[in-house]
């Protein structure tokens, strides 16, 4: 449904499409539609899939090659993750009427031992500057709410 609804719009390059399903009746709405590459790209990366290495040398006419990739990567967002712990320990939010983990299943997910060979999605020795950027955005985010 993507590619034909890309198609129909003209597109040409990176897009992530997103949909949603009504389990009720089992059809799926369109939720958006982003000229970018996706959040989850580093995963991708990691797994041996370099979307951006792929797009630059599609525009410059190179050859692509497509590589079998590397099943089980895992890669842990670790300020989403920790966002998440933190909105578990206010508790259940009023009006949610859905399951709800709670606040000792939320701070052991989140301290609790990871996979092996878990990623850091965004923090990686050789270019911390990313995951500095990131703190620094979340630290002004902060702020801007206490003012």
């Amino acid at each position: 449904m993507s590619v034909q609804l890309l198609r129909k719009l003209g597109w040409w390059g990176v897009a992530m499409v997103e949909f949603r399903v009504d389990d009720s009746i089992g059809c799926p709405y369109l939720m958006e539609i982003n000229g970018r590459f996706w959040g989850s790209l580093q995963l991708a990366i990691d797994a041996g899939v370099n979307f951006p290495r792929l797009l630059l040398d599609l525009a410059l006419g190179k050859p692509i090659e497509c590589r079998p990739y590397k099943v089980g990567v895992i890669s842990r967002w670790w300020l989403g993750d920790l966002r998440r712990t933190l909105r578990v320990l206010r508790g259940r939010p009023a009006g949610y009427k859905g399951e709800f983990p709670g606040r000792l299943a939320g701070l052991r997910e989140f301290f609790g031992k990871q996979p092996p060979g878990t990623l850091n999605q965004v923090f990686r020795r050789h270019d911390p500057l990313p995951a500095c950027a990131e703190i620094l955005s979340l630290a002004q985010g902060i702020r801007r709410l206490r003012n």
